[in-house]
């Protein structure tokens, strides 16, 4: 008798457990329900903005990578038709060539685990979502089938249609909502898994051509030059005649007050229109530039003022 009483009462809290349960069950269905139909605005901006500006055609790329003078690979990223991030991470590899063999190695690593990591972030909001919203969808089936079936005990039919419709409205929702995440999920990894081969084979072909000039003398730098850093800033959209651009006099022209053709080539750059190597001043990315690119844009213009003004006073001997 003490168990049938115990049984009861336990089955009792499950119940009043379960029915609890639904609200926040439906809530959450409503949830990943407005998360799918974001996924599918977020994907169609991300095709119209990003993947169709994916151009590249990678064996022209990387055979016109490898014929480029040093003078004209900065060219020939930027005309690649590669995506905006993978243009800066290969004109930062490039900005580095000086680096030792291993350390010029371990930054293309590090630039390629960050867009594999932002890569696996997108993917991977998709993938939680078409995983756990059958489950959810299936708790919101079960949870009003039991007063239902009670109900039906009873003779109280208007309660178990009311029951069954909660029931198939929230397996519904649930499986429509995975089904939109797994679609989206598959079509992105799709294009990711592109773009990571396309940045992988330019890092390496990138890697060979600088190792092949290393190997005839070519480098001859001992500072980075600063094209990702002016391609980062023409992606921003500044106004390149007001904001002054952060210029360090070269080390073969020290004391040198930088000149207005110095300034002039660099906005031509920001404005889209590369030249060549020797032309385009140093810029003060070494110990600026982190600071500029991490700055929000509602600051970022004032970060490359503050950041030009010490560069352009270090170069006049700090008048």
């Amino acid at each position: 008798m003490e168990f049938v009483t115990v049984q009861t009462y336990l089955g009792d809290i499950l119940h009043i457990v379960g029915i609890a349960l639904l609200v926040p069950v439906v809530v959450i269905l409503l949830i990943l329900i407005g998360y799918a139909i974001f996924s599918i605005g977020s994907i169609l901006v991300e095709y119209f903005t990003e993947r169709k500006t994916f151009k590249a055609e990678m064996p022209e790329f990387l055979a016109a990578l490898m014929e480029a003078e040093q003078e004209d690979i900065p060219r020939v990223i930027w005309e690649s038709g590669l995506l905006a991030r993978q243009k800066a991470a290969l004109l930062t590899v490039f900005d580095y060539r000086a680096l030792p063999g291993e350390s010029l190695v371990a930054l293309m690593k590090q630039l390629i685990s960050e867009q594999e990591s932002r890569f696996a972030r997108r993917t991977s909001r998709n993938s939680t979502v078409a995983k756990v919203a059958p489950m959810v969808g299936l708790m919101g089936t079960l949870i009003p089938l039991g007063p239902g079936i009670a109900a039906l005990g009873q003779g109280d039919i208007v309660s178990l249609s009311s029951s069954i419709v909660i029931a198939f409205d929230t397996t519904v929702a649930g499986l429509a909502s995975a089904g939109v995440c797994i679609v989206i999920s598959r079509i992105r990894r799709n294009w990711y898994e592109e773009y990571m081969a396309a940045t992988e084979n330019s890092m390496a072909t990138l890697h060979e051509k600088i190792s092949s000039m290393r190997e005839e003398g070519l480098i001859t730098e001992t500072k980075p030059s600063s094209y990702a850093f002016l391609f980062r800033s023409s992606l921003r959209g500044k106004d390149l005649q007001a904001v002054p651009m952060p210029v360090v006099v070269p080390e073969d022209a020290a004391g040198r007050t930088p000149t207005p053709e110095d300034l002039d080539a660099a906005r031509a750059v920001l404005a889209g229109e590369p030249v060549g190597l020797n032309e385009v001043p140093e810029a003060a990315v070494a110990q600026d530039a982190p600071e500029i690119l991490d700055a929000p844009p509602e600051t970022a213009g004032a970060a490359v003022d503050g950041a030009a003004g010490e560069a352009v006073g270090a170069a006049n001997g700090g008048e």
